[in-house]
């Protein structure tokens, strides 16, 4: 059960990495 937490922390948080660099790039 934390593991799953942790990996749906970790998705988001690589989502929002990889958004944030598109937006400095664009």
């Amino acid at each position: 059960m934390v593991a799953a937490c942790r990996f749906t922390v970790l998705t988001l948080f690589y989502a929002l990495l990889y958004m944030n660099h598109w937006l400095v790039i664009a």
